[in-house]
């Protein structure tokens, strides 16, 4: 269960208005032919943005150092991409069919990338770095993964 506290609607539109912009020319192998040019984490000028685009993801633990688009306790969609993404994963029938405990989420469970299984942060990535259909917030918010007495 994700839970912000204080007012989200501030948080949304000041994240909104700080898209990454990150299509880029890709590798054949479908990784960008430069990390820098897609890390926003580190070199603040990449992913810029021309034509007044508004981000369509927030999640507030992009940027990161792994470079995944989406990664933690939060993560928000414009209605028009996020109601189904999950079929963007060449995989999700496989998810679903699957015994083994599995979502769509930032993370599949143990079993994803042994079976090829994209996870959220994956088809994230994919869709901003070779499509340019999403377009995450460069924003840092003030939340972020919360531990329960039980992490060790």
């Amino acid at each position: 269960l994700d839970m912000i506290f204080g007012d989200i609607l501030k948080f949304m539109a000041l994240a909104e208005s700080r898209p990454a912009c990150c299509r880029v020319p890709m590798r054949r192998d479908g990784t960008p032919r430069s990390k820098s040019a897609v890390n926003v984490y580190l070199h603040s000028a990449a992913c810029p943005c021309e034509s007044g685009e508004t981000a369509n993801v927030v999640c507030p633990l992009y940027p990161n150092p792994w470079t995944k688009k989406a990664w933690g306790p939060f993560t928000a969609f414009r209605t028009n991409l996020g109601t189904e993404l999950y079929a963007e994963s060449p995989q999700w029938r496989s998810v679903i069919r699957s015994p083994d405990y599995a979502h769509f989420d930032e993370w599949w469970g143990p079993f994803h990338y042994l079976r090829g299984w994209e996870t959220m942060g994956d088809v994230l990535t994919r869709l901003a770095e070779q499509q340019g259909v999403v377009r995450m917030s460069k924003q840092k918010l003030p939340f972020a993964e919360a531990k329960s007495c039980r992490d060790g």
